[in-house]
C-alpha cells in the first residue's frame, strides 16, 4: 500500500489517504504481484472503486503494452496459418490473399518484437523476481 495511488476520479492518494478510506465491513479486494522477493500491491477496490497503484500514465502504459503486443500475437500467428495453408488450399481452387496476408505477416511480427522490448523493459523488476525464483 506504499507509494501514491490513483483514484477512479483521477486524483492522487498516498498510502495515509488509502488508510483513511477504509472501514470496518467494507468490501475490500486487492490484486498483487510478486516483485522483488514481495508481494506487492498493484490494485485494491474498496466498495467497488478502483484504486491503481502508482500513477495512472504508468498504470495505463503498461496496460496497453501488454494488450497491445497480445493482440499482434494473435493477428501474426492467424496470417502465418494462413501463409502455411494457402499453396494446400490453391490446390483445391481456393485462393487467399497471400500478399496482403504477407505484408500483415511481416510488419506486424516487427510490431511484436518491437514491442515485446518495451514491455520486458516495463516488467523488468517482475521478470528479475521470476529469474530469482527458477534459480533458487
Amino acid at each position: 500500500m506504499r507509494g501514491k495511488w490513483t483514484g477512479p476520479d483521477g486524483a492522487e492518494y498516498n498510502w495515509k489517504d488509502m488508510l483513511l478510506l477504509l472501514h470496518v465491513r467494507e468490501r475490500v479486494e486487492v490484486f498483487a504481484s510478486y516483485e522483488d522477493d514481495e508481494l506487492k500491491a498493484d490494485v485494491i477496490i474498496i466498495n467497488g472503486q478502483r484504486f491503481v497503484g502508482g500513477s495512472a500514465m504508468s498504470y495505463k502504459l503498461r496496460m496497453w503494452v501488454s494488450l497491445t503486443p497480445f493482440v499482434l500475437w494473435l493477428i501474426t500467428g492467424i496470417t502465418g496459418t494462413i501463409l502455411l495453408v494457402a499453396p494446400l488450399a490453391a490446390q483445391f481452387g481456393l485462393t487467399l490473399p497471400v500478399s496482403l496476408t504477407d505484408t500483415l505477416h511481416t510488419y506486424l511480427g516487427f510490431a511484436f518484437f518491437g514491442l515485446s522490448f518495451v514491455h520486458i523493459a516495463l516488467n523488468w523488476s517482475t521478470m528479475k523476481a521470476y529469474f530469482r525464483k527458477l534459480s533458487s
